[in-house]
């Protein structure tokens, strides 16, 4: 044994030599025959054995002393030690009651605030799906109210129409069912498809009817009308850009290419070969073509300009009366103007200027003989546009007026009425209501007449 040969090992060895005993490789066979071999006395060989077993016998009893006296020893220990593994069997046995308990506590807690917290949370969502559904049905039973009312004021058959009153109910109908998500309802889109949105296209049919006859007759009435259609719908501001778009792009088609210096020649060829008299005193030249059909272009000029005229007026004066929650102060135009960035007159006459000076001025530099013409006949060139467009020029008579400042680059070459000398020799004693400073008469002078009265 190990613990053995810890213990005695060291005892032997100081009293008899056992070296040989203690080797691992000790054979006890061998041994013996080695010593019954020896040249020994018997009686000396049995001394020898005697002494070695009487040795053996007094270790083996020390062994069994010493094995018992530690036993004993550490038997308390071993006692306590185990008394301790107990102890500890006994305090895990309790911590894990402890624990089983807990997770029973916390279980119950957990249902008790777990199952109210999902019940909460579901009645919540059956609130929220009531109150979303009550939502619904609120706003499906006005949308209902409001087509009801759209086809008392615009009925189908019998009855007059009161399209002013049925614009406010069609921008109610769109807000409700912008806000109200109502889509997907067949019986709100059954009544968009049939009701709402004919009569939408109706009542802006009707609008743009009355604004474009009243601006072609001059009626302010049917003007006012068919902008309180517009107004009412939300859309007056795009209908009156888009009136003064076609009316820009009409005048553009009679202007453009109209005193190109091929097309006076052709015309002036056209008008000679339909002369009859003998003396040719019926024949022209081009000069008379050319001021003939600058004539023909500022009439329509006019015509068109009278007609923007009457909607500017009308603008001016509109002012809404059926919304409560609209600026008392501001007017049609006002509201217009700050959509388009000024005045309907201001914006079509800048405009129409524009084409007609780029039409002459490309026809001057085409034609040395159309720029000698304008440049020579320069009074007669001002006298084509004054007196005959003084209502649309002179601000005093409701002519062009601008909300925008003059920029520095107008301003620089803009003339007052005591300067005489502005505008060369020309008299203006037929136009006594045209200033210089009138904001029309500027715009011509700064993008036309002011390049023919340098060269005059």
């Amino acid at each position: 044994m190990a613990v053995g040969s810890d213990i005695v090992t060291p005892e032997l060895v100081g009293k008899h030599q056992f070296d040989e005993l203690l080797d691992p490789s000790f054979d006890a066979t061998h041994y013996a025959h080695e010593l019954v071999r020896s040249r020994d006395t018997m009686e000396l060989k049995a001394d020898k054995i005697s002494s070695i077993m009487t040795d053996l016998s007094a270790t083996s009893s020390s062994l069994d002393a010493r094995m018992r006296a530690t036993v004993l020893g550490t038997h308390e220990q071993i006692l306590e030690q185990v008394l301790g593994v107990a102890s500890v069997d006994v305090t895990l046995e309790q911590v894990e009651d402890q624990v089983r308990e807990i997770k029973q506590y916390m279980h119950a807690l957990r249902t008790k605030i777990r199952v109210p917290y999902e019940q909460a949370l579901e009645y919540t969502r059956q609130a929220r799906n009531l109150q979303l559904a009550t939502r619904h049905v609120r706003a499906t039973s006005k949308f209902m109210q409001l087509v009801r009312r759209l086809a008392v004021q615009i009925p189908e058959s019998g009855g007059r129409p009161d399209y002013a009153l049925a614009a406010l109910t069609l921008v109610d109908i769109e807000r409700l069912v912008d806000t109200s998500d109502l889509c997907g309802i067949d019986v709100v889109d059954r009544a968009l498809a049939t009701e709402v949105t004919p009569r939408r296209q109706q009542t802006a049919n009707e609008a743009n009817e009355m604004l474009v006859g009243g601006m072609r007759r001059q009626h302010q009435s049917d003007v006012g009308s068919g902008l309180q259609i517009l107004f009412n719908l939300g859309i007056i501001s795009n209908a009156v850009d888009t009136r003064i778009q076609a009316s820009i792009a009409a005048l553009h088609t009679i202007i453009t290419g109209r005193i190109d210096p091929r097309a006076l020649h052709i015309g002036v060829r056209e008008h000679n070969a339909r002369a009859t008299a003998i003396d040719g005193r019926d024949m022209v030249g081009i000069d008379t073509i050319l001021w003939t059909r600058q004539e023909d272009m500022i009439d329509a000029v006019l015509a068109s300009g009278l007609e923007v005229r009457v909607l500017e007026r009308v603008l001016q004066r509109k002012r809404d009366v059926l919304r409560v929650d609209a600026r008392v102060d501001a007017s049609y135009l006002d509201v217009v103007a700050s959509k388009l960035g000024d005045r309907v007159l201001a914006l079509w006459w800048t405009k129409v200027v524009d084409t007609i000076a780029r039409e002459i001025h490309a026809s001057c530099d085409e034609s040395s003989v159309v720029r000698q013409i304008l440049t020579n006949n320069y009074p007669r060139l001002v006298q084509l546009f004054l007196p005959r467009l003084e209502p649309l020029l002179a601000a005093r008579l409701g002519g062009v007026t601008s909300v925008r400042d003059l920029q520095s680059s107008v301003a620089s070459v803009l003339i007052s009425d005591e300067d005489t000398g502005c505008a060369g020799d020309v008299d203006l004693a037929q136009s006594p209501n045209v200033r210089y400073s009138d904001w029309g008469m500027r715009v011509l002078w700064t993008r036309l007449l002011s390049v023919f009265e340098a060269e005059y």
